[in-house]
């Protein structure tokens, strides 16, 4: 097993300078636990003074980077956040719901140190099952039943 190495802080945040400039985002992913989720976010959207994206759930390293790269391509493409709600875009469906600050003081943290204030939003990004089915149904596979940070009353729509 190869020795995990510790890089501080400012080290750190230069590498994430760095991939921003040079890729526009940094993507941070974070394993689960037994009661949480593995889950994923960018930091760089704020730069272009767009929401960063927060998703949960037990996908791929490969497929959630690449559904958070798209839609925060997308995003900067049109400089315009995903609308609050329901949305579907190419092979997406998905809900965006303000992630607030339970997203920020629990969540995404790093992005507040990376720009060292809690100036930016987070838009906390929703799938549904493979079969299509979202968090709040019953049937829903079990790695799809993410926590809803952003829920306030409003309930999820289904057709």
């Amino acid at each position: 097993m190869p020795k995990r190495v510790e890089v501080p802080h400012n080290e750190l945040f230069k590498r994430f300078a760095e991939n921003i400039a040079r890729d526009k985002r940094q993507i941070l992913s974070v394993q689960g636990t037994r009661k949480e989720p593995p889950f994923a976010y960018t930091i760089g959207n704020q730069e272009k003074l767009l929401p960063e994206l927060l998703l949960f759930g037990n996908l791929g390293a490969t497929e959630i980077s690449s559904i958070l790269n798209d839609l925060s391509e997308h995003m900067i493409y049109t400089k315009a956040p995903w609308p609050l709600g329901e949305n579907v875009w190419g092979d997406y469906h998905f809900y965006a719901y303000d992630g607030g600050c339970v997203a920020k003081a629990n969540y995404t943290y790093q992005a507040g140190q990376f720009y060292g204030n809690e100036d930016y939003k987070v838009l906390q990004i929703v799938l549904p099952d493979r079969k299509g089915r979202w968090p709040d149904e019953e049937l829903c596979h079990k790695s799809f039943k993410v926590p809803i940070l952003g829920l306030t009353g409003a309930p999820m729509i289904h057709r």
